[in-house]
């Protein structure tokens, strides 16, 4: 990469920008109605003005625990105004989840659409979201002072991801990230403001919140909120709003292939899907090609602002399975254990990234990145003959299903204190469905439960996605040299 230009990195003086160009264009659309540039211009300047009446000041954080909502871009919006820090967090999290995340951000305020907020524990205020939220909001004052100048080293944005451990990380993302971001993913894909994006993956996630959704909402572009994933719904809104591009995990895809109208010749505008968040299998790579519809492979990470390596369209035929190049503005390096750079094709090793889009830190945890500014990604791949990653694996233990990263830790530590087993060992296993799932793999006792009392029982302190699918019982699990459980060995058992 050359030396890079000096660029502005506030949100507010791009949607400025796009208000001058065209203030009545659609910018958000959502099941109840719409908003044009200029009103979300005008709502980001009255939320703005409500954080700074309740305290909210530069470097503090907003958090937002919702459904898939406009306040989630205008929230963004409005913190960039005042230097202040977005959080999105994953609705579907329980409530000691919810708990521990808002406890680990400290937000002055956090925006729900749930009703168990007195559950989180932290004296945050909380604000409600409710079906009324646009008229309140119209009735706040506007904001009279100019937005924070967003240097590179301004924070942006918080969104937790699964750490090594279980323990969530909080990778913070700065506007220069974010920014750098949108370049990779407009050079990568080709669009611009003139397209329209529809976002079904949850905006607590890096790729719905900065998988083109940021970038196009500044821009001047149209986003179309989808609050829910309901296949057959989604393909009538992607019609509906002439749809450019979508971001969807393969599970979603796979869904979205069984409805009818799901082709080219029923979607014509729909000319940029974007697939990633767990590994693209053949079959579907392959069907998606056949209704007409050629994804682009993304391979992203919330500390690289969504942004790593992507596949173009017209190499998806030959190579199915593979991640692609890096993008414009990422470096994609294959390392071995010695952390020693393998160029070599075929040779597999941890891949590791660097670039402008790259966080260097983690929430309260100091700096994350190695010296040389390397980022290890705990993802196993190799170069192939053509200059592609093929990623094999990875070398922590995080399950995607479904899109969602879990940690086998959670699970073990949801079943603490269950009657009727003597040990137990959560591993990850291959799923038609979801891409992968998990099973409990336990030594019983006396009266062991079943799978669905074992779930009922997980179910009380974590979210019903990361719930296992299957129970194997054994009369011993595998330890490794270190006397821990060995997952992999344990998975084989199944």
């Amino acid at each position: 990469m050359s030396e890079l230009p000096k660029v502005d990195f506030s949100p507010i003086s791009h949607l400025r920008r796009a208000v001058f160009r065209d203030p009545d264009k659609v910018s958000l659309a959502y099941p109840t109605g719409q908003l044009s540039a200029a009103q979300s211009l005008d709502l980001v300047a009255s939320l703005a003005q409500y954080f700074v009446s309740e305290g909210v000041r530069a470097g503090d954080v907003v958090s937002l625990v919702c459904a898939n909502h406009p306040l989630h871009l205008l929230a963004y919006g409005a913190c960039a105004w005042i230097g202040a820090i977005v959080n999105p967090i994953n609705v579907r999290l329980s409530a000691v989840e919810v708990a521990d995340l808002i406890e680990r951000a400290r937000p002055v305020l956090a925006f729900t659409d749930r009703a168990d907020s007195a559950e989180w524990g932290r004296p945050t205020k909380v604000v409600p979201v409710t079906p009324t939220w646009r008229t309140w909001l119209e009735e706040q004052p506007k904001i009279d002072v100019e937005p924070v100048e967003c240097d590179e080293d301004r924070p942006a944005a918080i969104i937790f991801t699964s750490g090594t451990t279980g323990i969530p990380k909080g990778p913070v993302l700065t506007h220069a990230n974010l920014w750098w971001g949108w370049r990779n993913l407009r050079e990568g894909f080709g669009y611009d403001r003139r397209d329209t994006l529809a976002v079904a993956v949850p905006l607590s996630h890096i790729g719905g919140f900065n998988g083109l959704t940021t970038d196009l909402f500044c821009s001047g572009g149209t986003v179309v909120i989808v609050p829910a994933f309901r296949p057959a719904e989604l393909v009538q809104t992607l019609k509906h709003w002439h749809v450019n591009t979508m971001f969807a995990v393969p599970t979603m895809f796979k869904a979205l292939c069984a409805q009818g109208g799901f082709t080219r010749e029923n979607l014509p505008d729909f000319r940029i899907p974007l697939i990633g968040g767990s590994p693209l299998d053949r079959d579907l790579a392959l069907k998606m090609i056949e209704v007409g519809l050629t994804p682009i492979h993304v391979w992203g990470m919330t500390e690289a602002a969504a942004t790593c390596t992507c596949l173009p369209q017209r190499l998806l035929a030959t190579h199915p399975i593979s991640a692609g190049r890096p993008f414009p503005y990422t470096r994609v390096e294959v390392r071995d254990q010695n952390n020693h750079v393998v160029k070599q094709a075929g040779i597999d090793g941890e891949l590791t990234i660097t670039g402008p889009n790259v966080v260097t830190r983690w929430l309260r945890e100091g700096q994350i990145v190695r010296e040389d500014r390397w980022l290890p990604t705990g993802d196993v791949g190799h170069w192939d003959e053509d200059g592609l990653i093929t990623i094999v694996g990875r070398s922590k233990e995080i399950v995607i299903s479904g899109g969602e990263n879990i940690h086998p830790a959670e699970i073990d530590r949801a079943l603490a204190g269950i009657s009727g087993l003597e040990d137990w060992c959560t591993v990850g296993v291959s799923d038609p469905k979801w891409g992968e799932t998990l099973a409990v793999v336990a030594v019983p006792g006396k009266n062991p439960p079943s799978l669905e009392e074992i779930r009922a029982w997980a179910e009380k302190s974590i979210a019903r996605f990361k719930l296992p699918r299957k129970l194997v019982l054994v009369s011993k699990i595998p330890l490794g040299p270190t006397g821990k459980h060995d997952r992999r060995a344990a998975a084989k058992l199944i």
